[in-house]
Order: structure tokens, then sequence, then C-alpha cells
């Protein structure tokens, strides 16, 4: 999901107030397969609540902004296991962090053609939560690191007739440093 506000000021500024899922991921494996002490399922969950302003500049052929804004991201992970007799192991943990982007984008109105090359940081989360096991009260402290990647969007339209746009989009994301999560037990 994705929703945004925009508003403009004057003829040169603009903001967008913006709220977005940009990472998730569910899996359900079931608690009958051979890997169930390591997963049944997982669930990794999360919102960015952010603002971009941009500023122009007519440049006689088209209007170049320079982009920059800002965004604050919470990110959840659930993680369920067969824990044998005991039952069902369950740990949560999330966390909240700060992201930044920046770009330029450029512009034709009469043409409908815009373009833009935005860029936007990693964050880092030090993820705090519990495991539990549903055999035994009580639950158990846990923590963890992740970074979600920075990425590079680049996005292109033009208008190619009355009514017409064309328009694409390529992003690169930088994934290998999320490549897991582990997670200890607090004072280990």
């Amino acid at each position: 999901p994705y929703a945004s506000f925009a508003a403009r000021f004057g003829n040169n500024a603009r903001c967008m107030a913006s709220y977005r899922e940009p990472w998730a991921g569910v899996a359900n494996y079931g608690s009958t397969w051979v890997g169930a002490v390591s997963a049944i399922t997982q669930d990794f969950s999360s919102t960015d609540t952010g603002l971009t302003c941009a500023l122009s500049l007519d440049t006689g052929a088209g209007d170049l902004s320079l982009v920059l804004g800002g965004s604050r991201q919470e990110v959840a992970y659930e993680l369920t296991q067969s824990a044998g007799l005991a039952g069902i192991r369950t740990t949560s943990v999330s966390d909240e962090g700060f992201g930044w982007r920046a770009g330029l984008a450029f512009e034709v109105p009469d043409y409908a053609l815009r373009v833009s090359l935005i860029y936007n940081s990693a964050i880092d989360y030090d993820m705090t939560g519990t495991v539990s096991v549903s055999a035994f009260p009580g639950a158990t402290p846990v923590f963890g690191s992740i970074t979600m990647p920075q990425s590079v969007e680049f996005k292109a339209q033009s208008g190619v007739a009355p009514g017409w746009l064309a328009f694409g989009t390529v992003r690169w994301t930088d994934w290998s440093v999320a490549e897991n999560m582990p997670l200890c037990t607090v004072g280990t």
C-alpha cells in the first residue's frame, strides 16, 4: 500500500507527505514439514512515513528539481517454530529507524516528460523483543540487528500521443546487507 498528499508552495517548491509499506514477506511452511524446528511461519512487515520536498529551477528547456526528504520506518518480525513436546516457540522483535533520500528530477510539462533519479539511504535496526514457548509461562528477552538496504531508482515518463503516457522504472536495491538477522538472548 502507498498513500501520499502533495502541496505546492509558490512556483518553485513542493512537498509530499507519504505512507508506504516498503518491505514485507510472509511464509507459512506448516507444522508437519521436516524443517518445522527452524520455521513454521515467518512474517516480516514494515511501515514508512516520510516527507519529501523538491525545489525547482526553470532552465528554459524545462524544470530541474533538487529532491530531498526523510522518513521514519518501523519494522517487525515474528517467527514460529516447533519446540517438540514443549509446543510452539514464538519469537517477536521490532524497532524503528530513520533514513533519508536525495535526487534530481527534470520535467517538461508540455510533453508530460518527467525523469528522476532518487537515492534512498540504508537504515540500521537494533531489533528487540521476546521469545516464548507455549508449554512454559513467561518470555525471554532477545535482540538482533539488521540493515534494510539502500536503493537507487530511475523513473521516466513521456507523453506519446494525446491522452497516452509511456513510463518505466528501474530500481537497484543492495540486498547483500540483509542476508540474515541473528537473534540472541539478552546477556549473551
